[in-house]
C-alpha cells in the first residue's frame, strides 16, 4: 500500500532528527542551584541534586520533574530556561509540547470509558465504528488497535485535527500492511487519530478525546495538560523548544538498538515514511491548533505525574474501577509472529495504548507490567501500581540521540526509586 502519514511528530523516537542540540549547558554549580526552583517531600531531596546536575553536566536546557506516591505529591522540580535564547527562566507554571506521552494520556481516557462499561477491549472496533470493518480489518479488537497491530500505520490522505468526520473515512478505509494481529508496528501518526474517532463515538455525549479529558479527568485531578492548545490559553507560559541538528544525531546513531539504526539510515524505510513530510513547525501555533492526542499534548510535569499518579493508586478520584486497573496493569500484548516492530526494527512492547517495560533494557522501570509513554523531545509519564507511583519527566531541550533512557530522565528516575524504595522498604 501507498500512502502517507500525518503527523511527523507523533514519532518517539528522537533519531527522526526533530530534535536539539547538545551544546549551551555550560552553567556553573551556583548558577544551575538558582535555577532549580520546587520542592521534595523528606527523604527525596536527592532527586534535587540530579535535576542539578542536568543542567550543569547533563546538557540540560529546561525542565520539570514531579512524582506522586500513594496519590500525594513528593516531587515537584523546575528549572533551566524556556527558550533557546536562554532569555525566560522555567516557571513554576511552564509547559512544554510532549509529543507522543500524549498518546498513553489517550489511552487514559479509554481507560475511563471502559470503567464506565461504554466498550470492551476485546470487541471489534468495528461494533462501535462500523466504518472500520473494511479491507481486511473486519476482526480488529479494540486491544490490537490500541496495541499497535492493525497496521493502519500510513494513510492514502492526509489527516486534519479538526476534521473528526474526516478522520474516521480516511482510517476506516485504510488497508493494513500486514494481517492484523500477526505483527505490531508503532502507529505513529495514526494511533492517537483512532483514539480521538473512538472516544467520540463512546461517549454517550459525544464530546472530543481533550474536552472529555478535561471535564472527567484533568479537570477533578487539577491536572495541567491539554490535547492541543484550547481557546483562551495562556500560550506566554509554554516553552519554546529546541531542535537539534541531523549532524548532531548522527553522532549518537550508535546509542540506538542495531534494527532502529538500520531503519534510521533507510530513507525508503517504513521508519521514514510514518514521519510523513517532515515540515510541521514544532514551535508555530498549527502545530497544537485541533487535537492531535499522538502528539500535541501540552503539559506540565505535574500534570503529566498527576495523571499517571492517578491510575497508578488505584484511579478512585475519577472513578476508574478495579477490573479497568487490573487490566491496565496486564502484561504487555503479543502479536502472533513476534515483538519485532514493523517500523522502529526493534522488539517493542505495548498494552492498551501504553507502551511498556523492555525487560531487555529496564526502560522505564523493571515491573514488565508498568506502563508509560515517551515523546520526541525525551518527555516521559510512568505508572508503576507496585509503589502506586506516577512520574513525569518534561524538557524543552530535545534529545539527538535514542531517548529511551535518555541520561537526564534515567538519572531522575533513579534516584526516585532508591527513595521510593527506602521510603516502602524492600525490592517489589
Amino acid at each position: 500500500m501507498k500512502g502517507r502519514s500525518i503527523v511527523p511528530n507523533g514519532i518517539f523516537i528522537s533519531a527522526a532528527f526533530l530534535a536539539l542540540s547538545m551544546s549551551g549547558c555550560a552553567t556553573s554549580r551556583a548558577r544551575s542551584e538558582r535555577l532549580v526552583q520546587g520542592w521534595t517531600a523528606d527523604g527525596y531531596e536527592e532527586l534535587r541534586t540530579e535535576f542539578e546536575k542536568n543542567l550543569r553536566s547533563r546538557g540540560e536546557l529546561g525542565g520539570a520533574f514531579a512524582a506522586y506516591v500513594d496519590g500525594q505529591k513528593v516531587v515537584d522540580l523546575w528549572g533551566g530556561w524556556a527558550d533557546p535564547k536562554r532569555t525566560r527562566p522555567w516557571n513554576e507554571d511552564t509547559s512544554v509540547v510532549v509529543f507522543s506521552a500524549t498518546k498513553g494520556v489517550g489511552a487514559l481516557v479509554l481507560a475511563h470509558l471502559h470503567s464506565r462499561g461504554l466498550f470492551d477491549y476485546d470487541a471489534k472496533v468495528s461494533e462501535y465504528w462500523p466504518e472500520f470493518a473494511v479491507k481486511g480489518k473486519s476482526d480488529v479488537t479494540v486491544r490490537q488497535l490500541l496495541s499497535h497491530q492493525a497496521g493502519i500505520v500510513l494513510t492514502a490522505e492526509p489527516l486534519n485535527p479538526k476534521d473528526l468526520d474526516g478522520l474516521a473515512r480516511i482510517l476506516a478505509d485504510t488497508e493494513p500492511m500486514w494481517t492484523p494481529g500477526d505483527y505490531h508496528g508503532y502507529h505513529a501518526g495514526t494511533i492517537g487519530f483512532a483514539m480521538q474517532v473512538l472516544v467520540n463515538r463512546l461517549d454517550p455525549k459525544h464530546r472530543s478525546i481533550n474536552r472529555y479529558l478535561q471535564e472527567e479527568i484533568a479537570g477533578p485531578l487539577g491536572a495541567d495538560f491539554t490535547i492541543g492548545l484550547p481557546e483562551g490559553y495562556d500560550v506566554s507560559r509554554k516553552a519554546t523548544l529546541k531542535p537539534f541538528s541531523p549532524a548532531e544525531a548522527m553522532l549518537h546513531l550508535g546509542e540506538m538498538p542495531a534494527g532502529l539504526r538500520k531503519a534510521i539510515l533507510n530513507s525508503k524505510s517504513l521508519f521514514w515514511k510514518s514521519l510523513g513530510d517532515g515540515k510541521a513547525d514544532i514551535n508555530g501555533p498549527a502545530f497544537t491548533d485541533g487535537e492531535n492526542p499522538s502528539g500535541n499534548g501540552v503539559a506540565t510535569a505535574r500534570g503529566l505525574a498527576a495523571l499517571y499518579g492517578e491510575i497508578a493508586a488505584g484511579g478512585n478520584t475519577i472513578g476508574l474501577t478495579r477490573q479497568t486497573v487490573d487490566i491496565i496493569f496486564g502484561p504487555p500484548e503479543s502479536p502472533r509472529l513476534g515483538r519485532l516492530d514493523k517500523v522502529m526494527n526493534m522488539e517493542a512492547y505495548f498494552g492498551l495504548g501504553f507502551q511498556k517495560p523492555n525487560p531487555g533494557n529496564l526502560w522505564f522501570c523493571d515491573d514488565p507490567n508498568a506502563i508509560g509513554f515517551l515523546g520526541a523531545s525525551g518527555a516521559i509519564g510512568v505508572g508503576d501500581r507496585r509503589y502506586a507511583l506516577g512520574f513525569a519527566y518534561v524538557t524543552d531541550r530535545m534529545s539527538p540521540g535514542n531517548q529511551i533512557n535518555d541520561p537526564r530522565e534515567r538519572a531522575l528516575r533513579d534516584a526516585l526509586y532508591r527513595a521510593v524504595r527506602a521510603q516502602k522498604g524492600g525490592n517489589r
